[in-house]
């Protein structure tokens, strides 16, 4: 795609400057939203979660509440805005098309399904690197950090009830679907590709990104894979949608079996399945598997966008 609008006037490294200022200021001003929610409603909710007390219904809802914007702010908005200011085509350039492979919606999930198992062992890999004993304050550090977010997590999704599954699942499965992937495989992608001419570059640096953004090591690895896995979806399928279809899927999916687990109704070994001596020739099998749907995914998009580019 060629640029146009402010962000071929501007040049890649200005169009750069530009994206990461209107970035970080709408993060901090998600920041600043989320602290005035929380300091409107409960003082003590940011204590609590530090002290690992439980909190109340209300601080839980106080806690999504503040979620809400911070999401909302941090990703949706600067992904329109810049796109709309910087590009003649704002919609193009996020990718925001319709489909062409309809049958994607059903294929995406099976291969999201298929891997899981293989992910399960990057998952216990990543979470088992130990640092050599002259970074042993940094593993400590980045350990404390995934101890925090874990929790920060865990305490979302708290609650039994149908209308609370919902709301998590809109809320930890929808929103960061949609602002994440607008962001960073609608805008990013999308800028990186017009620069390079080389989409394996721009997929690669926005996966990157995609994952190092959560400032989570120990799950760095898994979301660099399914960063790349987002951005291939969107590369083939010229649609931004696909990636939002399956990084929905994916979130809303550990969102219910969260729910299960407080249910009682699940197990939490259900989270390290593929893992085990005995389990891992079904996770290379399921792999294999993955990998032709992935086939049939790339073929069908190809020839599809193809039949939709020979019509106009």
């Amino acid at each position: 795609m060629q640029q146009q609008g402010l962000s071929k006037k501007y040049g890649f490294h200005k169009t750069n400057l530009i994206i990461i200022f209107i970035s970080l200021f709408c993060f901090l001003f998600g920041q600043f939203v989320s602290a005035l929610i929380l300091h409107a409603f409960d003082l003590s909710i940011a204590e609590s979660l530090l002290n690992h007390a439980e909190l109340s219904s209300k601080e839980i809802n106080v806690l999504k509440l503040a979620q809400f914007f911070s999401a909302l702010l941090s990703f949706v908005l600067p992904s329109v805005f810049c796109a709309y200011l910087l590009y003649d085509n704002w919609k193009s350039q996020l990718r925001i098309t319709k489909v062409n492979y309809k049958s994607s919606f059903y294929l995406i999930p099976l291969f999201l399904l298929l891997i899981m198992p293989f992910m399960n062992i990057i998952i216990q890999w990543n979470e088992s690197i130990v640092f050599p004993d002259s970074l042993r304050d940094l593993e400590l550090a980045l350990r404390a950090s995934e101890d925090s977010s874990q929790l920060f997590i865990k305490t979302l999704l708290q609650g039994t009830g149908v209308f609370t599954l919902i709301i998590n699942i809109l809320l930890i499965g929808a929103l960061p679907a949609l602002g994440e992937e607008l962001f960073f495989r609608g805008l990013l992608q999308s800028h990186l590709n017009d620069y390079f001419k080389n989409p394996h570059i721009g997929i690669f640096i926005s996966a990157f990104l995609f994952s190092a953004i959560h400032f989570q090591f120990y799950g760095f690895f898994p979301r660099l894979i399914l960063g790349l896995i987002f951005g291939y979806l969107v590369y083939f399928s010229g649609s931004i949608w696909t990636a939002v279809f399956a990084h929905l899927f994916n979130n809303a999916l550990a969102v219910i079996v969260v729910y299960f687990q407080n249910l009682g109704k699940i197990s939490e070994e259900v989270e390290s399945f593929g893992t085990s001596s005995y389990e891992i020739i079904y996770s290379f099998v399921c792999l294999a598997l993955a990998v032709f749907v992935a086939r049939s995914l790339i073929i069908n998009f190809k020839k599809r966008n193809k039949i939709i580019n020979l019509v106009d």
